[in-house]
C-alpha cells in the first residue's frame, strides 16, 4: 500500500484464529478454572519518505498465562 504525503490511505492487516484452540481454552475456563495461555505473534515494515526514518519493521511474539476469576 503507498500512501502519498498529505493523503490518507486504508492499510489492511490479516490475522488468523483457531478456533480449535479458542474452543478447547473456552472448555478449560468453564470447566477447571485453571489459567489459561496466550499468544500473540506477527511483524510489520513499511518505509517512510522521511530521510532520518527510512524503514521500520519489528517482529512480536507475546506469550503468557493468566488466571480467570469468577465471583
Amino acid at each position: 500500500v503507498e500512501v502519498g504525503e498529505h493523503e490518507e490511505g486504508v492499510i489492511r492487516l490479516p490475522f488468523s484464529l483457531n478456533f480449535i484452540d479458542i474452543g478447547l481454552g473456552a472448555y478449560n475456563i468453564l470447566h477447571n478454572r485453571d489459567e489459561v495461555e496466550y499468544r500473540v505473534s506477527g511483524d510489520y515494515g513499511f518505509t517512510t519518505s522521511l530521510p532520518l526514518i527510512g524503514e521500520v519493521g519489528s517482529v512480536y511474539d507475546f506469550t503468557g498465562s493468566t488466571r480467570i476469576f469468577s465471583k
